[in-house]
């Protein structure tokens, strides 16, 4: 064996298998009603989107097809948290294999958005997601296990592979929102969580932050808008150093006036804040 062969053997088992992980996918989510083009320059990839089963998957059409004129492929979630009959499982499943039909070219799919905040029972969420990776399964879809709020990350996690039968995790999704740093899905707590997924299955599933934002307005103010921008570099380190495979800036658009959540990159006038053009110029 040459010298360079055993000096390049040495650096592989040195080097964490994360180390200068830099590429992810970049995401967006936002109102129905905004503007697609507006967020053309930050080069996100997808857009996230929740359907609720209570209404006609038509009434999505739009939305999705704005997005996917500047670039951006539908990234769904199926019920839960910001739905109708957000605790119930009903039509989730048959939901989630209809709109793959009907937008084939997804990104992604998940079942229950925020299940731990939705009202539904921690065993009930766990049958729906194999249900529906079942059905992904076959229709060659990925699926995303979770979606969690920062609350329940991972104690959700836990008790249902303590309580709810097999569940196989290839593909783990959370709201990493920093609000509370202390909580167990923030941001600054991605490397805990990584690690936790690892002790609990034995291996590591591809990780994916399918919320995030700096929430600038209301009670839950973590930074005015002028700081927020070094809160999403922090976030985006994160992202890099713990190969986490995709991050969404969720609610890209300002709230409309008496919304107590607001995490804006774009003004209700248009103008763009410091971190929206921090993210268009990010090195992607």
């Amino acid at each position: 064996m040459t010298r360079a062969c055993l000096l390049a053997i040495i650096a592989l088992v040195l080097v964490p298998a994360s180390a200068g992980a830099s590429t992810y996918t970049f995401g967006i989510g936002d109102r129905a009603d905004a503007s697609a083009t507006a967020t053309r320059s930050l080069g996100a990839r997808v857009y996230r989107v929740v359907i609720d089963p209570a209404r006609p998957l038509a009434s999505y059409d739009a939305q999705i097809y704005a997005h996917r004129r500047v670039g951006q492929e539908p990234q769904i979630v199926i019920g839960g948290t910001g739905t109708t009959h957000h605790a119930s499982q009903k039509g989730i499943v048959a939901t989630a294999v209809a709109a793959v039909q009907r937008w084939p070219y997804v990104y992604s799919v998940s079942v229950v958005n925020e299940p731990d905040l939705s009202g539904m029972a921690v065993c009930t969420y766990a049958r729906t997601y194999r249900q529906a990776a079942a059905a992904m399964h076959v229709l060659g879809k990925r699926i995303l296990f979770g979606e969690f709020s920062s609350h329940g990350t991972l104690s959700w996690t836990r008790a249902i592979l303590r309580r709810c039968g097999r569940t196989v995790i290839k593909n783990f999704a959370w709201h990493a929102y920093d609000a509370d740093p202390r909580q167990e899905g923030a941001i600054n707590n991605t490397a805990n969580v990584r690690k936790t997924l690892h002790d609990l299955l034995g291996y590591t599933p591809s990780l994916y932050i399918t919320e995030y934002g700096i929430i600038t307005r209301g009670p839950n103010a973590v930074a005015t808008e002028n700081a927020s921008t070094s809160h999403w570099k922090r976030a985006l380190r994160q992202v890099r150093q713990n190969g986490v495979r995709e991050i969404v800036a969720w609610g890209v658009h300002e709230a409309p006036p008496g919304s107590t959540w607001d995490s804006r990159l774009i003004q209700a006038n248009g103008r763009k804040t410091p971190a929206y053009r921090m993210l268009a110029a990010r090195k992607r």
